[in-house]
């Protein structure tokens, strides 16, 4: 999908983040961890050695600038014709906000994409990517929607690779997918979200992570 520098308004803002929350009005929240039962310290008494904890992995760089869409929406960008973006801090699966990206009017898809800033997808090279997303049951509902990798020649689309298409069952989905440069060195690596169907609706993305294995 061809990227173009939208000017979003505030208007148009205000009404997707309505519409989001409208849609999800009647859903708790999924990601309260439930209450830890009381240990029974006597199974973990004096006569049981402690075991040293083991250290996790370092986690690999996360090729995405502004991935949990805390610092508001740039650098991710709308593309689609009428499609917006917007954050809204009352539906994030973690931290305190999350985007929302809808179309009000008009058809064909949309998206909201980031081009990775400075990752040259060089042949062999494999990139591994996921997203959060939550598509409502009801109300204004995108359609078709999944998340993929785009490799741009320079111009145009030289490939493009996409995850499943994501269940609209109003809860945060975990989006995984991979792709492995093949064939010619693309010029730049874009990660993005898009709807597929009708063209209006809206969707949610939070927690997006891209990192070259």
């Amino acid at each position: 999908m061809k990227r173009a520098a939208l000017a979003i308004t505030l208007g148009c803002a205000s009404v997707l983040v309505a519409a989001a929350c409208s849609s999800f009005s009647t859903i708790t929240s999924d990601t309260d961890a439930a209450a830890e039962p009381d240990r029974d310290l006597a199974e973990t008494g004096p006569f049981i050695d402690a075991q040293a904890p083991v250290a996790d992995a370092a986690e690999p760089i996360n090729l995405l600038d502004n991935p949990g869409f805390e610092d508001a929406c740039a650098p991710w960008r709308p593309g689609g014709g009428n499609a917006g973006t917007a954050v809204t801090a009352r539906l994030g699966r973690t931290g305190t906000a999350c985007l929302v990206c809808g179309k009000t009017a008009g058809k064909g898809p949309f998206d909201v994409a980031q081009v990775l800033t400075g990752v040259v997808p060089a042949p062999g090279a494999t990139f591994v990517g996921e997203a959060y997303v939550r598509v409502p049951e009801s109300g204004p509902v995108a359609t078709d929607v999944e998340a993929a990798f785009i490799v741009y020649d320079g111009k145009n689309v030289q490939r493009r690779e996409a995850g499943a298409p994501i269940t609209p069952d109003g809860t945060w989905t975990k989006v995984p997918l991979t792709i492995t440069i093949t064939g010619d060195a693309g010029a730049t690596l874009e990660f993005s979200v898009a709807s597929f169907g009708d063209g209006t609706g809206c969707f949610l993305v939070d927690d997006a992570r891209v990192y070259q294995e």
